[in-house]
């Protein structure tokens, strides 16, 4: 008698896809919050006595 593989293979599956995207929404969090303190940095030193150095 055969047994029925397709089941747990299909939850490994979908536990490596739950798995897969709550890394890339953390990801993705840490991502928003780097260009928004990337965006704040740029903002406070981009001032006219001298912010950021341009090449």
């Amino acid at each position: 008698m055969k047994r029925n593989t397709k089941m747990p293979a299909m939850k490994l599956v979908e536990k490596f896809d739950q798995q897969l995207h709550e890394i890339l929404m953390s990801d993705l969090k840490a991502i928003q919050n780097a260009r928004i303190k990337l965006i704040k940095h740029i903002t406070f030193n981009n001032r006219p006595q001298g912010g950021l150095m341009t090449a």
